[in-house]
């Protein structure tokens, strides 16, 4: 492969990072999924490149929570438990069992901006409080890793969880 791939990149006097990146974008162009509720559009179907381009946010957060309401089989299994958990599916307690339930839920329109959403989507996203969101998630990440590594945590299951 790397043979092939270096061969590529002398034949458009390029690096073998820029063929990799055009591939992608051709695959990305090519690959047809289910249409997300909150995109407009009359096919049944959206590319893959428009549903990234729609979720891509600088925040990782804001991109998690998106990608979740869009296509959630492109997170992984663990950040489709932490998407669970920020639109209320699952509860969270950061604090232990001493500590109160958090709440991700708020007045933030995580698609704000998005060009090309559909009229109704709002009916089927909920709002959040994405400063706490922001906050939180690379602890939920790192504790999720160590319960799921320890296999203290089965992902497939809604459950509630303590930090």
């Amino acid at each position: 492969m790397r043979f092939g791939l270096e061969s590529c990149a002398n034949a458009f006097n390029g690096s073998m990072t820029q063929v990799i990146e055009k591939a992608l974008l051709r695959l990305m162009a090519a690959t047809d999924l289910p249409r997300p509720k909150v995109l407009s559009g009359d096919s049944p179907t959206a590319v893959l490149a428009d549903i990234v381009s729609a979720a891509w946010h600088e925040e990782d957060a804001i991109r998690l929570i998106r990608l979740g309401y869009m296509a959630p089989r492109l997170l992984t299994e663990g950040d489709r438990f932490i998407f669970d958990t920020f639109v209320g599916a699952t509860r969270y307690f950061p604090n232990g069992q001493k500590g109160g339930e958090l709440s991700f839920l708020g007045e933030d329109d995580v698609f704000a901006g998005v060009v090309g959403l559909s009229k109704d989507y709002l009916d089927h996203v909920e709002k959040f409080d994405l400063a706490k969101c922001i906050e939180h998630l690379p602890s939920m990440r790192e504790n999720l890793l160590f319960l799921y590594e320890n296999s203290a945590i089965d992902l497939d299951k809604t459950t509630d969880w303590f930090n």
